[in-house]
Order: structure tokens, then sequence, then C-alpha cells
């Protein structure tokens, strides 16, 4: 979700992770994203703006697609 450039991190915004998630999905059949616990603490505490901003994405990629597992996605390119 966020995109770390010379120490400074910025947050993508929702459009950008759908558009990448969408071209994972034709390059290799599925997307992954990666967060780290660190985004959502801010001076200790819990980040409220971040923590909403992951549940919405969550949210609108669950209306089109499924969530599972790394180790689901390595069973099922083995099985075939």
């Amino acid at each position: 979700m966020k995109n770390v450039k010379k120490a400074a991190a910025q947050y993508r915004a929702h459009d950008v992770v759908l558009l990448e998630v969408e071209r994972s999905f034709e390059l290799y059949g599925y997307a992954a994203i990666v967060t780290h616990p660190q985004e959502f603490f801010k001076d200790g505490k819990l980040d409220q703006t971040a923590a909403i901003s992951l549940i919405a994405l969550v949210e609108k990629l669950g209306e089109t697609y499924n969530f599972t597992t790394f180790e689901n996605i390595a069973r099922q390119k083995t099985a075939s």
C-alpha cells in the first residue's frame, strides 16, 4: 500500500492498487499486496486513517476477487 522512495513513504491511491491488481491477474493469474504492521501505527498508536483505508481496499477487492494464501497458490500451481 505504500510506495517507498528515498526513505519517504507515500500511500498509493486505491485506484492505483486496483489497476496493479488487475494487471497482475492478467499476467500471472493472481496478485499479492504486501503491507507491514508499521504502516498502521503512528507514534505507537493505531493510525485509524490507514486502517480504514486498508479495510476499504479489502472490501472493494472482495467485490471482484477471492483472497487466499501463498500456500494455496503454490498447491494449485504444482497440482496442474
